[in-house]
């Protein structure tokens, strides 16, 4: 049997045919012996890999490609990793998540829905579609925008809303839940922190942000209570 090792063994053919310099037959056929059998021992030949110019493939029918590092060794690449097909594969599963993931200066860009169940801290954040988030429990106001929060699921709902500060947070909680159908400002019970819409305001929104309202007329407002009286806002 041959001895295998990791370098390659090299035939020594001589310096011209027939010269007899070269390595004698039994030799040249002990090194090329050596050199199958790192080959097998590699791996791809007689295994379900299969190597075709650049494509690394399994061969067996919906087969997995598993890589698979020594120790604490990662997989590395030297640039992008890329899908072969847009829009059309998923990276980990609702039953196999990855632990954690972080981006460098060049961001995240989702053109989908972003489900978040645990805390968000964030710097600006702009999207195009909707943005669930999960235990969240109070109010979230933005200028000029339609951001609106269900009070008994715990969730965040904002179409066509435009944050163009920063955002940021751990846990998100106020001290009363948020009455999201406006209500007769007699109905509310006056709780620091409380917010909720009023239908009877005696005042309009525009231009009263922060002043004391009271009922009796036909004005539908954000209001908000210090524990005692209630602001529009």
């Amino acid at each position: 049997m041959a001895n295998t090792g990791n370098t390659q063994q090299q035939i020594d053919y001589g310096a011209a045919a027939n010269d007899g310099t070269g390595d004698p037959l039994r030799t040249a056929f002990i090194k090329t012996d050596d050199n199958f059998d790192n080959i097998w021992l590699a791996g791809p030949v007689g295994s379900n890999i299969t190597i075709i110019n650049n494509t690394v493939q399994a061969n067996d029918t919906n087969g997995n490609l598993i890589l698979s590092p020594n120790g604490i060794g990662v997989v590395q690449t030297n640039s992008k990793l890329l899908p072969r097909l847009n829009n059309t594969y998923d990276l980990g599963s609702t039953a196999l998540k990855y632990r954690a993931g972080y981006f460098g200066t060049g961001g995240l860009t989702v053109d989908g829905n972003v489900n978040i169940t645990g805390n968000l801290t964030a710097g600006n954040i702009s999207y195009t579609s909707n943005v669930f988030v999960g235990d969240l429990e109070g109010s979230v106001f933005a200028d000029d925008s339609t951001v609106m929060v269900d009070a008994i699921d715990n969730v965040l709902y904002a179409g066509r809303a435009a944050i163009s500060g920063n955002v940021t947070g751990g846990n998100i909680s106020t001290s009363s839940r948020v009455i999201s159908t406006p209500t007769a400002l007699a109905n509310l019970t006056a709780v620091a922190g409380g917010r909720a819409f009023i239908n009877d305001g005696n005042l309009a929104a525009a231009g009263n942000f922060g002043a004391q309202v009271a009922g009796g007329a036909g004005n539908t407002v954000p209001v908000w209570s210090n524990g005692s009286n209630w602001y529009i806002g």
